[in-house]
C-alpha cells in the first residue's frame, strides 16, 4: 500500500515539479521586436536553447544564471532563482558606432560626431611597413593626399588635407601627438602609434583654430592595460630596386648626334659606353626593429619601447637611421587625481644624396639620364678626378654629384609632455598639461679639394648649421559632462600658451689644405658666418558646448580666440557649428533590416593659420653687413630691408560642410559621402616692392 500511494503521489505531483523547473520567456530588441535564434545557456552547464521565430523559449531550470547571447548584441546574464516567466531585451553592441573618439581636448562616440572626421585605428596600422608616421595615412583617408616628393630616405611626405588653402603659411596639417601640438612627425615611430584621427572639416578643427585651416591630425600613442606584463618585438626587412630604367642613347648613338648637331665635337668623344643608370642606381634595403614592454595596475600603468630604423637608399650614399625611445605613464595618484605621463626621445641621422635638381646643380637623377655616355666615371690619367662633361665643364658626372660632397644631417629631439587630471566635484573634471618640444638640429657638408671641379676651383668647402628649435606649452581645460534622461550634454573651457625659441648658427669656409683628411671648418679659410635669433608667442582661449538627445539630434559650438605675436592685428575669432540627426534611429527606420547608422551631418567653421610667416614680418626689418674696419671700430653697416604692415592680421580660411553617414550588415559596410566648399580670404604674401625704393637697390645689391 505504501508503494501504491507512493507512485500515485509522485504521478500527481511530476506535473507541478516540471512547471518549476521549467523556465520560459521572451527575448526581444530595444523595439521590441523578436530575436530569433538567440543561444541561452545555463551558466556552467551545457543545458541551452535557443529562441523560436517569435522569440520565445523554454529551458529546464531551477536556479542558477543563465547567459543571453547573440551576435551584434551585449551579451546579458539574468539570475533565474525564484523566476519562472522572463521578459529579456537585449542591447545592440555596435563597436564601430560606440568607438571613442579622440576629439580636440576630449572623447566621443564615433556615432554622436557632427562633423567630417576619419579614424585610422591600430588594425590599419599593423604590418604596414613605414618610415614616416605620414605614410599611415595614404590610402586610408578620404580627401587626405599624401605624397612623397622625393623617395631619398629620411625625405619630407607631403600630406594636404581636402587641398592646399594657403600661399605663404604652409599647407601641412597641425600634428597633435598626446596633446603636443607640431608640424613634424618624421621622428614619430609608426609603431608606437595606436589610433590617427584626421578632422577634416572646420567645424572638427576650429578648436584649434589658429593652426588648423589646413586640417589637423590627432595621433594617440599606445599605453599599458592593468593586465599581466606583456614583451612584445617587432621586427621587418626589406629590399628595394629601379625596377625599369630609362632607355637613353648609346655611345655609337651618341656620335651620330653629335656630328649631326655640330661635326666639331667629334673629337672628345671616346669608345668608352658607360651605362650610368646601372652605376646609380642599387639595391637599397630597411630594417627596423623594436621591443615594447606594457603592464600595471588598476592604479599605475606603463608603455615603455625602443625602436631603431635603418634605410639606405637605391642611391648611395643616401641613408636614414633613427633611434628612437618612448615612455608613457598613467598614474591614479587617488580617486580624484590622475597624473600622465608621455615621454619620446629621438635621434635621427640622415646621409643625403642631392636628387631633384638639375644636372646643372647636382641632382644625381637627371645627371644620369643626360650625362654623355663615352665618359667614365675618373679621368684615365690617374689623378683621381672625376671626369666632368666637356660639353658643360662645370657639371659633373653623376657618381661625382653622388660622392664628391659628404653631407650629414643629425637631428636629437625631445617630444612630450606631463598632465594633472582632478575630478573637483561630480561630473566637472580640470585638466593641466605642460608640453615640451626641444629639437636640435645639426648639418655638416664637405666638399673635398681635388676630385671635383668646383671642389678644385674652391680648394675645398665646408659649411655648418646648428640651431635649436624649442616650443614650450602650457594648457588648462575644464570639462563638465552630464545626463538628465535623454538629454546628454558637455561644456568645454580651456586656455593656452605657447612660445617658441630659434637660434641657428651658420659658417662657410673654403681653401682646405690637399694633405689632411680634416672636414671641419677649423681646417678651411672661414669667410661667412651668421647667427640670429627669432621668438614668437601664441596665446588661446577656447569653448566648446555638445548636446544630443537620445543620441539622434546632435548639435555642437565652438570657439578659439587666438593672439599671435607674428600679427599686427594680433587676435582672431574661429568659431565653429555643427549639428546631426541620426535618421537610423527614428521610428520609420528602426526596423529596416541590416541598417546600423544613418546620419545627416551639417558644419561651418573658421580657422587660421599662420604657419610659414615670419615672426617679425609685422615689422620693418633692418640687415647688418660687413664693410671696411675704420678706427676707431664703428660697427657694420646696416640698411632697412622690409617695411613694417600695421595691418597684417590673420590668414583665414572658412569651410562649409554637408555629408552623411551610413554603416550596414553590423558595421561591415561604412560609407561616408562629404560636399564641401572652402574659402581663403586675408592671404599673406610677399610683396615686390618698386625698383624706385631704396630697399629694392638694397636687395639687388646683396645679390650680387
Amino acid at each position: 500500500m505504501k508503494i501504491k500511494f507512493t507512485f500515485l503521489f509522485f504521478i500527481t505531483c511530476l506535473p507541478f515539479i516540471i512547471i518549476a523547473q521549467n523556465i520560459k520567456g521572451t527575448v526581444t530588441d530595444a523595439t521590441k521586436s523578436p530575436l530569433i535564434g538567440v543561444s541561452i545557456l545555463l551558466k556552467g552547464t551545457n543545458t541551452g536553447t535557443v529562441t523560436d521565430l517569435d522569440g520565445n523559449f523554454s529551458i529546464d531550470a531551477k536556479s542558477g544564471v543563465l547567459v543571453f547571447s547573440y551576435i551584434g548584441y551585449i551579451t546579458q546574464e539574468i539570475n533565474i532563482s525564484g523566476k519562472q516567466d522572463l521578459n529579456v531585451q537585449l542591447e545592440e553592441d555596435n563597436k564601430v558606432l560606440n568607438t571613442l573618439v579622440v576629439v580636440g581636448y576630449d572623447l566621443q562616440k564615433k556615432k554622436e560626431i557632427t562633423s567630417s572626421v576619419v579614424v585610422i585605428d591600430e588594425k590599419a596600422l599593423k604590418d604596414r611597413p613605414m618610415v614616416s608616421a605620414a605614410e599611415a595615412l595614404q590610402g586610408k583617408a578620404a580627401g587626405v593626399q599624401v605624397t612623397q616628393p622625393s623617395g631619398k630616405p629620411g625625405g619630407d611626405i607631403a600630406v594636404r588635407v581636402r587641398g592646399a588653402t594657403s600661399v605663404l603659411a604652409g599647407n601641412e596639417p597641425l600634428y597633435v601627438v598626446d596633446g603636443v601640438p607640431t608640424t613634424d612627425i618624421r621622428g614619430l615611430n609608426p609603431i608606437d602609434i595606436l589610433t590617427m584621427t584626421v578632422l577634416k572639416d572646420a567645424s572638427s578643427s576650429a578648436i584649434y583654430g589658429a593652426r588648423a585651416a589646413n586640417g589637423v591630425v590627432l595621433i594617440s600613442t599606445k599605453r599599458g592595460k592593468a593586465d599581466a606584463p606583456v614583451a612584445r618585438f617587432n621586427t621587418y626587412y626589406g629590399v628595394s630596386y629601379l625596377r625599369k630604367t630609362i632607355d637613353v642613347l648609346t655611345t655609337k648613338k651618341y656620335r651620330e648626334l653629335m656630328v649631326e648637331l655640330n661635326p666639331n665635337n667629334i673629337d672628345v668623344i671616346t669608345s668608352n659606353n658607360s651605362d650610368w643608370s646601372s652605376q646609380v642606381f642599387g639595391q637599397g634595403n630597411i630594417q627596423n626593429y623594436q621591443l615594447s614592454f606594457s603592464g600595471g595596475t588598476e592604479k599605475s600603468r606603463y608603455f615603455v619601447s625602443g625602436g631603431y630604423l635603418d634605410n639606405n637608399g637605391i642611391i648611395k650614399p643616401s641613408k636614414f637611421n633613427r633611434y628612437s625611445i618612448r615612455m608613457n605613464l598613467d598614474n591614479q595618484l587617488n580617486t580624484w587625481l590622475k597624473l600622465t605621463t608621455n615621454v619620446n626621445l629621438l635621434q635621427s641621422k640622415t646621409k643625403d644624396t642631392p636628387d631633384n635638381a638639375s644636372s646643372g646643380r647636382g641632382g644625381v637623377i637627371m645627371s644620369a639620364l643626360n650625362t654623355p655616355p663615352f665618359l667614365r666615371v675618373y679621368k684615365s690619367d690617374g689623378s683621381g678626378w672625376f671626369d666632368p662633361n666637356p660639353f658643360q665643364p662645370s657639371w659633373e658626372n653623376p657618381i661625382a654629384y653622388m660622392q664628391g660632397a659628404d653631407q650629414l644631417v643629425t637631428d636629437t629631439r625631445v617630444f612630450g609632455n606631463i598632465s594633472a587630471e582632478a575630478n573637483i566635484i561630480e561630473n566637472l573634471t580640470a585638466k593641466s598639461t605642460i608640453g615640451i618640444d626641444l629639437n636640435n638640429h645639426e648639418w655638416d657638408y664637405y666638399l673635398d679639394p681635388i676630385r671635383t671641379t668646383y671642389g678644385r676651383s674652391q680648394n675645398g668647402i665646408g659649411r655648418s648649421d646648428k640651431n635649436t628649435n624649442k616650443t614650450w606649452l602650457w594648457e588648462n581645460t575644464l570639462l563638465y559632462k552630464e545626463s538628465r534622461g535623454n538629454h546628454n550634454y558637455s561644456l568645454l573651457a580651456g586656455s593656452s600658451l605657447q612660445k617658441n625659441n630659434y637660434n641657428d648658427t651658420y659658417a662657410f669656409g673654403y681653401d682646405f689644405p690637399k694633405d689632411t683628411k680634416v672636414k671641419t671648418l677649423n681646417a678651411a679659410n672661414v669667410t661667412d658666418g651668421t647667427s640670429f635669433r627669432t621668438e614668437w608667442a601664441l596665446a588661446s582661449f577656447f569653448g566648446r558646448f555638445t548636446y544630443d538627445y537620445k543620441s539622434t539630434y546632435l548639435f555642437t559650438a565652438s570657439f578659439r580666440r587666438d593672439g599671435s605675436s607674428k600679427l599686427s592685428n594680433p587676435w582672431g575669432t574661429m568659431p565653429a557649428v555643427s549639428a546631426g540627426w541620426r535618421i537610423s534611429e527614428e521610428k520609420f527606420l528602426k526596423n529596416v533590416k541590416n541598417l546600423d547608422d544613418l546620419k545627416v551631418r551639417i558644419g561651418w567653421g573658421i580657422n587660421g593659420n599662420q604657419e610659414g610667416i615670419s615672426p617679425y614680418a609685422k615689422l620693418g626689418l633692418v640687415t647688418y653687413f660687413p664693410r671696411t674696419p675704420t678706427n676707431p671700430p664703428s660697427g657694420p653697416g646696416f640698411a632697412q630691408t622690409s617695411y613694417g604692415n600695421p595691418d597684417l592680421k590673420w590668414e583665414t580660411t572658412s569651410q562649409t560642410n554637408i555629408g552623411f553617414d551610413l554603416t550596414m550588415f553590423k558595421s561591415r559596410m561604412q560609407l561616408a559621402v562629404d560636399l564641401y566648399n572652402k574659402n581663403t580670404k586675408d592671404v599673406l604674401l610677399n610683396v615686390q616692392l618698386p625698383s624706385s625704393l631704396p630697399i629694392n637697390k638694397f636687395k639687388r645689391m646683396l645679390v650680387k
